[in-house]
Order: C-alpha cells, then structure tokens, then sequence
C-alpha cells in the first residue's frame, strides 16, 4: 500500500544519492547498477527515471538517455489520459510527467546541434499537459 510506497521512495532517494557518489568516484557501472536497484524499488519514481537518463547522457548513451525519458513520459501520458483516474492520481502523473519533462529538457540543452530547440519543445510539451490539465480541474469545480 502507501506505507511501501513511502519505504520505496526513501529507499530510492538513498540509491540516487549512493550512486551519484559512485559516479563521482569514477564508478559508472556501479553508479548505473544502483538507480536500476532505485528504479526498481520505486517504479513511477521520475527522479530515479531522470538521474538513469542523466547518467546515460554523461556516458554519451543519447539515444538510451532519450528512449528511457521517452518510454517514461508516454507511460504517464497514458496513465493521465485514464478516464477513471481519480484526481489526486491525475496530479502525480501530471507531477512525474513534468518531472520528466524538465529533466529531458536539461539533457537536451545540453546538446551541440539542436539542443535549445529540442529543450524548448519539450518545455512546451510539458506546458501544454499542465494548461490542458488546469483548464480540466476548472471545469470540475
């Protein structure tokens, strides 16, 4: 239930900190083995998601990196687009989806050859879910 939700997140954050200190010490493998461990304790967790695709993208993996935020924002998009979603569970999804969103753009910004286009795109991907979502939650109330 919640209560393991909670555990896992914990358990998460303590993987993501533990392997940006690999990372930091030279340790990409083992830095990539304990955000997979944090993915797994943590599933819909979009930091974990984002510090994997960051550690790809710091490994030159672009196209693992973008497949991986891909693949994660379609999911969230699917889970938002469920017309029994409750509310509250319609406001996490938005949240990781933005998460994701802005991590993907930092990524992106980054790039040689067409970075700020493709950042500002996703920015703006990002904006339109929440406009589309805000304009929804007025018509309910």
């Amino acid at each position: 239930g919640s209560s393991r939700g909670g555990r896992g997140e914990a358990e998460a954050e303590l993987l993501r900190e533990w392997s940006s200190f690999e990372e930091r010490c030279g340790n990409g493998g083992r830095a990539r083995s304990l955000l997979a461990r944090a993915r797994a304790a943590a599933p819909r967790s979009a930091a974990s998601l984002v510090a994997s695709a960051t550690l790809e993208w710091g490994s030159r993996r672009y196209s693992s990196a973008r497949e991986m935020l891909w693949k994660a924002t379609q999911r969230e998009r699917r889970r938002l687009a469920k017309p029994d979603a409750s509310p509250a569970g319609r406001r996490a999804s938005l949240s990781r989806l933005l998460q994701l969103y802005s991590g993907w753009a930092s990524l992106e910004a980054r790039a040689w050859h067409g970075g700020v286009e493709r950042a500002l795109a996703l920015l703006g991907e990002g904006a339109a879910l929440l406009h589309e979502e805000q304009g929804e939650g007025r018509e309910e109330q």
